[in-house]
């Protein structure tokens, strides 16, 4: 394991620890009535747990992983560009800003279909993948009694 990858590993225990101890400060409560600090001290307890997992696996020499570059040009996949990196960021923020007017069947699939195509998926693939996931997350959540942003579909009553 090179230096920077224990350091890396460390950090995240030292992440999971933290969230983990202070999510209990909110209170866990039961698994009946969950207090606030519930799933912020199990994602650390996660966090951790899995952190040590790599760790032991890299340290007891079952983790033979190539270098991620030459692996990653392996398979294809070349470096990410800093174009890519900030058409991710600003679709984000402008789904953050447009999910109430758009509405959540909208902006997510439009949001979707461009994380799909910048990961390097075709456009087609893009639009199926993000139009089922989309409709397959409102189906499940509204099942569920989630109500999302209707926006502009709101005359469908969707």
């Amino acid at each position: 394991m090179k230096k920077d990858q224990f350091i890396a590993v460390l950090f995240w225990i030292g992440l999971g620890v933290f969230v983990s101890i202070f999510s209990y400060r909110f209170g866990l409560g039961s698994f009946r009535s969950p207090g606030p600090g519930l799933m912020p001290f199990l994602l650390g307890l996660l966090l951790c747990g899995l952190s040590l997992y790599y760790l032991g696996t890299s340290l007891a020499g079952k983790n033979h992983e190539k270098d991620p570059d030459s692996a990653a040009k392996e398979q294809g996949h070349g470096e990410t560009s800093p174009k890519k990196i900030i058409i991710v960021i600003v679709a984000l923020i402008a789904y953050a800003l447009a999910l109430e007017k758009l509405g959540y069947l909208v902006a997510t699939t439009i949001l979707l279909f461009i994380l799909f195509w910048t990961a390097g998926s075709k456009k087609l693939t893009a639009v199926l993948s993000s139009i089922v996931t989309v409709l397959l997350s409102y189906f499940v959540f509204a099942y569920l009694g989630v109500s999302f942003p209707q926006g502009m579909l709101k005359f469908l009553g969707v």
